[in-house]
């Protein structure tokens, strides 16, 4: 490799002499200026050549001594040690190297928990997405593959998550699995389901055990209604269905009628089927000083959106519920999204 990369350099100075030769005699020939295009082309593809021979050099060499550093990082990383940015990315590499020459789900599913752990989602998705083809009875790639998948934005991921970890849930032995889900649903609003899921956690753990205190505390919470807690129900319209934008989520947020434009509460979430109910509270509260139960009269908005953060993009789908106060922010707040914006 090494030799070629020389041979090809010399290559290449000597064809840039020849050019700078050539270039002269046509010029005191008063030859077109067109006759240098072809060899401007040659020398343009021997750049090419050794640029992509240099790189493909340095990619080997790196991928050969991440693939000889893979057992010392491993046992550091197994051991809890702190690796620095750069010995990460090269355990990554040379875990994914040894995977090229053996495909195991145990393999996959360390990368895949690696790669979360270095917030690199895509590869920690398609790594555990590879480990649960391999052992799809697997109980630990099960939990890991259902854990991301619930962390998706994609509403049928989630779902597939959700039944991927309650089929899991259904061991006696499996603790884990129930926790996700009760997060996943008190993540989504859905107090209901994450207090079951939190009720069959406690019945499983053994009296005596620290960890039912903490779930009794739990439920404590759950139990009292949030402060400034609104009931919403949201509605699309039929013609709009063929309008949700590609990797749409839904965005759900008051505002005080007359006060600031700041959002009150903000929640968002996957959705997959309609009508959806959820609720806005104290505790959804974006600044602390503003909360819903500090305002009279509020309102809001129900937005499908792609754009990352609360400010409308065209596309959107959005729908508005109009002022609301009294009696009405006791009462279930039906919006329906029925314009693009």
């Amino acid at each position: 490799m090494m030799l070629a990369l020389i041979l090809m350099t010399a290559l290449l100075l000597a064809l840039m002499v020849v050019l700078l030769v050539l270039g002269r005699a046509l010029g005191r020939a008063g030859a077109s200026r067109r006759l240098l295009l072809p060899l401007a082309a040659v020398v343009l593809v021997w750049v090419v050549a050794v640029y992509g021979l240099v790189g493909g050099y340095r990619g080997e060499q790196q991928y050969l001594a991440a693939r000889a550093a893979l057992p010392t990082l491993l046992a550091q990383a197994q051991q809890g040690d702190e690796l620095q940015p750069a010995q990460y990315e090269q355990l990554l590499i040379g875990l994914r190297a040894r995977l090229d020459e053996q495909d195991d789900a145990e393999g996959w599913r360390l990368l895949g928990r690696l790669a979360w752990d270095g917030e690199q989602g895509d590869m920690a998705f398609g790594a555990l997405q590879r480990a649960w083809q391999l052992a799809p009875n697997d109980a630990q790639t099960q939990r890991d593959y259902g854990r991301i998948l619930v962390m998706t934005r994609d509403a049928a991921l989630q779902q597939e998550g959700v039944a991927l970890l309650g089929q899991l849930a259904q061991q006696p032995q499996e603790l884990e699995a129930l926790s996700i889900l009760a997060f996943h649903h008190l993540d989504r609003g859905e107090r209901e389901q994450a207090i079951g899921y939190w009720q069959q956690l406690r019945d499983r753990l053994p009296e005596g055990d620290e960890r039912r205190l903490m779930i009794d505390r739990t439920l404590e919470q759950l139990a009292a209604p949030p402060a400034g807690v609104t009931q919403i129900s949201v509605a699309l319209a039929p013609q709009l269905l063929a309008r949700i934008p590609a990797n749409a989520r839904l965005l759900v947020f008051a505002k005080a009628v007359g006060g600031s434009p700041m959002p009150l509460a903000v929640r968002q979430l996957a959705v997959d089927q309609w009508p959806v109910s959820l609720q806005l509270s104290d505790a959804d509260a974006m600044m602390a000083e503003l909360k819903l139960s500090q305002f009279d009269t509020i309102e809001i908005t129900a937005r499908l959106t792609s754009s990352a953060t609360v400010s409308a993009v065209a596309g959107d789908l959005e729908g508005v519920s109009g002022p609301i106060s009294g009696d009405g922010r006791s009462q279930m707040v039906t919006v329906t999204i029925d314009r693009q914006l």
